[in-house]
C-alpha cells in the first residue's frame, strides 16, 4: 500500500454517488491497483452478474467464507495476497484519474 485517505464516515452516503477527494496526491501507474477498504461494512457491491465479473478480498488462503474477522489492509508500505475471489459480484466504487500535462 502506497497512499490512503482518512476514515470517511459513510452512513449519510448509503443510496448516493459521493466523491472524496484525498488530501495527498497519490501516484497511480498502469497496472497499478486502486482498492477501497472498509474497516466495518459498507453497502458497495452489485449482485447478479455473470462468472466473468468478480472482485477479491484480502483474506487469507482458505478463509473465504470466514466474514468474522477483519482483514482489511491498514498499513502504508505493506503488501497483502487478495486470495479469495467472489464471482457474479461487483464493488461499486470508482476512482477518477486526473492526468498532470
Amino acid at each position: 500500500m502506497v497512499g490512503q485517505s482518512p476514515v470517511v464516515p459513510l452512513e449519510k452516503y448509503f443510496g448516493k454517488t459521493a466523491q472524496f477527494p484525498l488530501a495527498t496526491t497519490v501516484a497511480v501507474k498502469k497496472g497499478d491497483i486502486v482498492a477501497l477498504t472498509v474497516p466495518t461494512w459498507a453497502p458497495a457491491l452489485a449482485l447478479g452478474f455473470g462468472k466473468g465479473t468478480s472482485w477479491r478480498a484480502s483474506r487469507a488462503k482458505g478463509q473465504c467464507t470466514t466474514t468474522g474477522t477483519q482483514t482489511a489492509q491498514t498499513g502504508i508500505g505493506t503488501s497483502v495476497q487478495y486470495y479469495c475471489l467472489y464471482q457474479t459480484a461487483r464493488l461499486t466504487y470508482s476512482a477518477t484519474l486526473i492526468s498532470t500535462p
